[in-house]
């Protein structure tokens, strides 16, 4: 008589090997996955890194390679003259302090969460605009110059060091992670900026 052939065994030990093959194949995806992650967030992390770095230094090429440094000064650059802009902007970050909290990637998208510490902007402004308020109370022409002349004073001085935290977005084109010039950013670079944005309504 011959052998009894078990459908049911045969369709047990399929499953085995199904099994068998599949675990490794999810695991080495799975590690796969996780450096990939990993990598991400260590090049998010130099980017920061670099970026601020280059602000506290005012290696204005190196920072262009992240983000667009004219854009970043845009409201200097309407007031100050040409020839006194880098005398001032090597004093707006030189203070600078950051650390990097956490870094969660969604996709092509990306949050930073860091912690920075630089001179109190609304300190600042508001120190400049009351020396400017008072000159034109003295009845001096508030000219450019002038007021150049006070920015420069109260930015240099020794003044109040804000920190604080933000979510800095970043997006992921062409394999390559980039800074999300916003709103964040620039409180983050500038803080207390905001309150005097706010003060005078241009949020």
């Amino acid at each position: 008589m011959g052998k009894h052939y078990d459908v049911r065994k045969k369709k047990v030990n399929k499953k085995k090997i199904f099994l068998i093959i599949a675990i490794p194949i999810a695991i080495i995806a799975l590690i796969l996955f996780n450096n990939r992650i990993n990598n991400d967030k260590k090049e998010i992390v130099d980017i920061i890194n670099s970026t601020f770095s280059s602000l506290k230094e005012n290696n204005k090429e190196k920072i262009n390679k992240y983000i667009d440094y004219n854009l970043l000064i845009t409201g200097l650059d309407d007031m100050i003259l040409e020839e006194n802009k880098d005398e001032i902007e090597k004093e707006l970050f030189n203070k600078i302090s950051w650390n990097v909290e956490n870094v969660e990637i969604k996709g092509n998208s990306a949050i930073a969460i860091i912690e920075a510490s630089n001179k109190d902007y609304r300190e600042i402004l508001t120190k400049w605009m009351k020396a400017v308020i008072d000159e034109k109370n003295k009845g001096q022409n508030i000219s450019n110059e002038l007021g150049l002349n006070k920015l420069k004073t109260i930015v240099k001085e020794e003044t109040l060091i804000k920190t604080i935290i933000k979510k800095i977005n970043f997006e992921n084109t062409d394999g390559k992670w980039n800074i999300i010039l916003d709103n964040n950013f620039i409180e983050l670079v500038y803080p207390g900026i905001d309150n005097v944005t706010k003060a005078l309504n241009f949020n």
